[in-house]
């Protein structure tokens, strides 16, 4: 009842959102350059029995989602969504209903792009192994895909579909989480800053 679950698990009829900064130096080599992994497995180093899979990465101007179960694979295109050397927010929601998945790409808040297909994957949860994460790098993933090029910050890893209302009124600013006494965004599996320490540049 309060999630406490796998941080990168995905309930079909709760659905996930990933959110995240982004800023890539080119957007004109036509490699694959991995976002976020998740992946499962039944054995370790045994991608081929992954249980499941979400695959978000950069291609050229483009932002691409691929989510695998078994022999099903689902990989809507998010097009015209990057600009070398610009910071920008983005956040990808995706969502199981009645035998279709539902993605959507925002940008700074706003809603660009809305993809549907009747695709039956209703779940990607742990199995034997649990569920493995990958920031910037495909080595975990059957797909070949490359190591990302650029900066990303605050990122988010929502256990269900945000509203476009939600995502509106949160993309620049922080989240708070709770506390074993007090409940507060329990949807919300990860999240990374990545402002810890000194890094000597302000």
């Amino acid at each position: 009842a309060k999630k406490r679950t796998s941080a990168f698990e995905f309930r079909g009829e709760d659905g996930v959102t990933m959110e995240f900064w982004l800023k890539v130096p080119s957007v004109a080599a036509g490699i694959q350059k991995t976002i976020l992994q998740v992946t499962g497995t039944t054995a370790p180093q045994q991608l081929a029995n992954t249980t499941g899979e979400i695959l978000l990465y950069q291609y050229r101007k483009e932002l691409r989602l691929t989510v695998k179960s078994g022999s099903v694979s689902y990989t809507p295109i998010f097009s015209n969504m990057l600009t070398a050397g610009e910071w920008n927010h983005y956040a990808i929601s995706l969502k199981y209903d009645s035998g279709n998945l539902i993605s959507k790409c925002y940008k700074n808040g706003q809603l660009s792009h809305q993809d549907e297909a009747a695709k039956n994957i209703q779940n990607i949860l742990p199995a034997r192994h649990g569920l493995n994460a990958s920031i910037g790098s495909g080595s975990l993933t059957v797909q070949s895909t490359g190591f990302l090029t650029g900066s990303i910050d605050e990122l988010r890893y929502w256990k269900k579909e945000r509203t476009s209302e939600q995502i509106f009124n949160n993309w620049f600013v922080h989240i708070g989480g709770g506390t074993n006494d007090f409940d507060s965004n329990v949807d919300l599996g990860c999240y990374l800053k990545f402002n810890e320490g000194i890094t000597g540049n302000t």
